[in-house]
């Protein structure tokens, strides 16, 4: 591990060697790491390192499932999506994200201001959206 906490480093293994007695592995685990964090500044090595030992020791199982990429919905998906909007408005407001490629927070920002319908485009946006 790192040089900054040796002593926390250490703390690790010994709470990672510890059997388990009283409260489930779990519980305990999860107390100790509230414990440690609140205390400590742990690095990113040192969290892997917590974290790892914490799967291990409580035997939990990460899934080695392989990210894909986003498919988008087909044209027959769309129209069907859309079949069953009902509120004119709603469908309205998932066309022009659909047509515009904006996100929810960038829709809820714009101003009529920043549109210009006689070109139908829209002026701008701002980057600063959270």
């Amino acid at each position: 591990m790192h040089k900054e906490h040796p002593d926390n480093v250490e703390n690790m293994q010994d709470f990672v060697d510890q059997e388990s007695n009283t409260k489930s592995v779990v519980q305990r685990c999860v107390k100790f790491l509230e414990k440690e964090t609140n205390k400590n500044k742990f690095n990113y090595g040192q969290l892997r390192y917590i974290f790892r030992a914490v799967r291990e020791r409580c035997d939990i199982q990460i899934s080695e499932k392989r990210k894909s990429l986003y498919e988008l919905p087909t044209s027959q998906e769309l129209q069907a999506f859309y079949a069953v909007v009902g509120d004119p408005t709603h469908k309205l407001l998932f066309e022009f994200l659909q047509g515009t490629d904006l996100r929810i927070s960038e829709l809820c920002s714009l101003e009529v201001s920043r549109i210009d319908f006689d070109q139908n485009m829209i002026v701008s946006i701002q980057r600063n959206l959270i």
